[in-house]
This record gives structure tokens, sequence and C-alpha cells, in this order.
């Protein structure tokens, strides 16, 4: 990002989302690999402790592997995905289908 170091570089905290982390953050499932490089899992685990303490529901799945985007989607965490995906769309859609105002 064209800094010196992260602690001293305005730009990388304007672009993580950890920093947009309101009280109204909807439900997250975060799948991270304990070994991976492009993205610290010190820093995975710090954004989900912000969505936590923002009242967030969150998911926090650990793989022990250094996989990173899709490569972290086998079949578990594609099955964990769905369910997930299943439980929170679900009840919003049947919320909505009892005429419930639903943010």
């Amino acid at each position: 990002m064209g800094c010196e170091s992260l602690a001293a570089c305005p730009v990388a905290r304007a672009a993580s989302p950890q920093h947009a982390i309101s009280s109204h953050a909807p439900a997250f499932l975060v799948v991270h690999g304990r070994e991976e490089q492009l993205i610290p899992f010190g820093q995975a685990e710090a954004f989900v402790s912000a969505l936590q303490r923002a009242g967030a529901e969150v998911e926090f799945l650990v793989r022990e592997d250094s996989l990173h985007s899709l490569e972290l989607v086998d079949s578990a965490v594609a099955d964990r995905a769905l369910a997930f995906l299943h439980s929170h769309l679900v009840a919003v859609e049947s919320a909505v289908a009892l005429g419930s105002d639903v943010p």
C-alpha cells in the first residue's frame, strides 16, 4: 500500500473491514487458515473479536493450513457455509413472509 509500516499506514486502516464494524453488523462466518501467509491469523482473530464486541453473531472456523480464499473451500467448509446461510437467510425469509419488519 506504499507505506513504510502497517502501523503508520492510514490507507491500510481505511481498507480494513475491522474498522468498519458497527452494532448493525450482520452475522458472519469467518474461515481462516492458521498458517496463512497473505493475511496473518492474528488479523482474523482481531476481526472476530471486533465483531463479537460489536454484538454481531460470528462463527469462526479455523483450519490448520495455509490456504487462502477459495482454496479453503473443501466439502466440510462448503457444508458449514451452506448451513450458516440456511440458518440466517431462511429465518429472515420466514420473518418477512410473516409480516415482520426485518432490518
